[in-house]
């Protein structure tokens, strides 16, 4: 009769403790001064992704691809012709932000109301 031993798991000396591993963790606070968030100008992302699909979907047509794929380029460029005018809503305000007020200054904020 063959006899099976169980191989445990090596422990450090004294156990695993929650308290060894908090001292390792790096301080999440925020830095002194945030970067501005990001407000790129949405249009050309939005031409971009229309014109990809439409070079995928004549290169899907041309080549004989999976009907699938056909349909699937045909929403992209769909739904991205959808969506231009949103985008062109977007960078409207957008630019209506960044104009210089009465006083020269920028106003920076990017709140929703217009």
């Amino acid at each position: 009769m063959t006899t099976v031993t169980r191989v445990h798991a090596e422990y450090p000396p004294g156990g695993w403790r929650a308290d060894r591993n908090l001292a390792t963790v790096p301080d999440r606070s925020p830095p002194a001064r945030m970067p501005p968030p990001l407000d790129p100008p949405m249009l050309p992302f939005a031409l971009g992704g229309i014109g990809i699909w439409a070079v995928i979907g004549v290169g899907v047509l041309v080549a004989g691809g999976p009907v699938g794929w056909r349909w699937t380029c045909l929403a992209g460029v769909l739904l991205g012709l959808a969506a231009l005018p949103v985008m062109v809503v977007h960078d409207r305000r957008r630019h209506r932000r960044r104009r210089p007020g009465p006083d020269g200054q920028v106003t920076s904020s990017t709140s929703l109301s217009s």
